[in-house]
């Protein structure tokens, strides 16, 4: 379960990181 919710929060700090350089 800690792996699966580790990995949740890895891909919404990717997605805002994307998301960042978009908006830039």
């Amino acid at each position: 379960m800690e792996n699966v919710y580790f990995s949740s929060i890895l891909s919404r700090v990717i997605i805002s990181i994307i998301l960042n350089f978009s908006l830039n």
